[in-house]
């Protein structure tokens, strides 16, 4: 905010799902993630690893 690069405050928790599902995305295993965010690997699965969408079936 300081460096006006934000146009409003964020609280740094309301990064942690963005964080937690790039790091999935990124390709770090399920149980890395959970632990390096504090949960089980179960709630991992549950709320933060989502089948990808918005990509194109190449024909064969």
């Amino acid at each position: 905010m300081e460096e006006g690069k934000l146009d409003r405050y964020i609280k740094p928790y309301s990064l942690r799902h963005s964080a937690i599902t790039r790091w999935l995305q990124e390709g770090i295993d399920i149980a890395s993630v959970a632990r390096l965010s504090g949960n089980s690997s179960k709630v991992i699965m549950d709320n933060y690893w989502k089948a990808k969408t918005g990509f194109d079936i190449p024909e064969l």
